[in-house]
């Protein structure tokens, strides 16, 4: 509870306090006062019946009535009866009391409180009042009830103002000895909190020694310690603060630049906090927004998701940077002061997009050393078959009708997977074929070895078509079909020698009773056309499952060629 709080509460709690007690007398003592009142005046109302009456002499009836109503009109009485020796009534003046003299002899009644009437009954006696009668007069309750409220009123001014006095004195002692000292302490944390480097400053030093002179001497322990560690060990972390490559500014809650490190005070091209305090803070903009403008640093980033991409136009001109947010705030959650990082991210975008570049270019120059690894492995191919051609083969294999396509296929599906081509070969039904078989495996491959090595695309498409020439052969056609499927792509010079598979192509091609038809380059396609001995009668051949046997021995010998490239 805050010192001002606690002096009102306090100050309330007294006044309740002394309204409680000042009702707890008052209730009994306003009957004992209203009594005290009665009996003065029937003092006085008998005192002036016993001045009235002359010892010398007796008064006489009229001489008593003619007294009577002379105090009715002076306001002591209202009226009365008075009674001869017998009881029986002798006169009668003003208002009729309802007391009986009977009912006063017996029982000793000497006061009557008339019920709903503004007065009471009296019995005076003759011992009372010097007179030879007795006396029974009705007294008026005003001036009884007058006198009780005002002796109230002047009881209570009286006590109003002890009351008074008395929470005078003991707020001042309790704004000397418990709220002064609270506020003090209040004081030193609040201090220390916003200081922390001095809170060894705000020690109170207090020689109390009851509980509140405690709480200052452990409030004094507190603060050494706090300072302390702030010292030896905060001041760690606010080097690495001012050494952070990024900038931070805090700002306070006039949103006034109140602090920041050495690389934000770079980042705005100024030398310290009051330089930064006059540059304008209008000067972000949100990256990718419809608003293109500037506008207040906190109020882009307070409305954009964080971090946020910022455009920072400062004087050295526009600064991509991401912005960061948060804020402190107090125990009454109200927001004190606002942190924003800066991250300038300029020369990190400039080194991303280099290291993508580099990683780009080391993927295409990987691609194509894996591209010429394969393109040498199947110019070892053309090598070995111009060795088996000069050695003149197997003279025992037998010639046989043999299927190109899954010659083709198998060619063109390895090509692909080793990324020398692009998508399947295209080919129409394609007759079978008359020779041996290892011989037309090696025509087929070097043929398209060849229009390989001379297209011009990085990956081509080829394409396959076989013509019938009615003199029992047939010219197959192998075309670069790339400026159909993808027009212009990327290029690529080979690294095949042509003049390899070409001769391996023509020598296996002659021993086969083939011939080399032509090869042409031009618009940017290649087309290559030989023609080979067909099947005569359109008899069954052999399989591609039995072509598959013939050929194992074969492709044994291009596995070991691809394990070894």
């Amino acid at each position: 509870m805050l010192p001002r709080k606690l002096a009102i509460a306090l100050a309330f709690c007294m006044a309740g306090a002394l309204a409680i007690a000042e009702g707890l007398y008052l209730a009994p003592s306003l009957y004992f006062w209203t009594k005290s009142h009665e009996a003065e005046a029937i003092e006085r109302v008998r005192f002036a019946w016993y001045q009235a009456s002359d010892p010398g002499s007796f008064l006489s009836i009229d001489e008593k009535s003619r007294f009577a109503r002379r105090m009715i009109n002076d306001g002591l009485i209202t009226g009365g009866v008075l009674y001869d020796s017998a009881g029986d009534p002798l006169a009668v003046f003003g208002e009729r009391p309802l007391l009986d003299l009977s009912l006063a002899r017996l029982s000793g009644v000497k006061v009557q409180h008339s019920p709903n009437t503004d007065a009471f009954d009296v019995h005076l006696s003759p011992s009372e009042t010097g007179l030879a009668h007795d006396l029974i007069l009705r007294l008026p309750n005003a001036p009884v009830e007058a006198a009780t409220a005002a002796q109230m009123r002047e009881f209570g001014l009286s006590v109003l103002m002890i009351a008074a006095l008395t929470a005078v004195l003991f707020l001042i002692a309790c704004w000397m000895v418990i709220i002064q000292p609270l506020k003090r302490i209040n004081a030193a944390l609040r201090g220390a909190v916003r200081n922390p480097d001095r809170a060894d400053s705000y020690v109170l030093a207090t020689h109390r020694r009851d509980e509140i002179g405690q709480i200052a001497t452990s409030l004094d322990l507190l603060l050494a310690s706090f300072a302390s560690l702030f010292h030896n060990e905060l001041a760690t972390l606010k080097g690495a603060h001012d050494g952070f490559a990024f900038g931070i500014i805090q700002f306070g809650e006039d949103q006034v630049p109140v602090a920041a490190n050495p690389a934000a005070l770079r980042l705005f091209s100024v030398d310290d906090i009051e330089g930064l305090r006059r540059v304008n803070m209008n000067c972000a903009s949100l990256i990718g927004a419809k608003r293109s403008e500037p506008g207040n640093l906190l109020e882009v980033l307070d409305g954009a998701r964080v971090p946020a991409l910022l455009g920072l136009h400062v004087d050295a001109g526009m600064v991509t940077a991401l912005g960061y947010p948060t804020r402190a705030r107090s125990a009454e959650d109200e927001p004190e002061s606002t942190f924003i990082a800066l991250v300038p991210i300029d020369e990190l975008m400039r080194d991303a997009r280099k290291a993508l570049g580099e990683a780009k270019r080391a993927d295409v120059r990987l691609r194509l050393q894996s591209a010429e690894l394969q393109e040498m492995r199947r110019q070892m191919e053309a090598c070995l078959c111009l060795l088996e051609a000069a050695s003149a083969g197997d003279p025992s294999e037998k010639a046989e009708a043999v299927l190109p396509d899954r010659i083709l296929n198998n060619w063109y599906s390895d090509a692909a997977r080793d990324g020398l081509v692009s998508g399947k070969l295209e080919h129409g039904l394609l007759p079978r074929v008359h020779g041996r078989p290892s011989a037309i495996r090696k025509i087929l491959r070097q043929a398209l070895l060849l229009v390989y090595a001379h297209t011009d695309m990085e990956r081509p498409f080829l394409k396959v078509d076989a013509e019938p020439l009615g003199d029992g052969t047939m010219e197959i056609i192998i075309r670069d079909v790339s400026a159909d499927r993808i027009g212009t792509g990327e290029k690529r010079k080979k690294s095949i020698d042509p003049t390899l598979p070409r001769a391996a192509m023509l020598q296996t091609l002659l021993a086969n009773d083939g011939t080399l038809v032509g090869l042409e380059t031009q618009a940017g396609s290649t087309t290559l056309r030989i023609t080979m001995p067909m099947q005569e009668g359109g008899a069954a051949g052999t399989s591609e499952d039995e072509a598959d046997a013939a050929f194992a021995q074969m492709d044994g010998g291009d596995a070991a060629l691809r394990k070894s490239a």
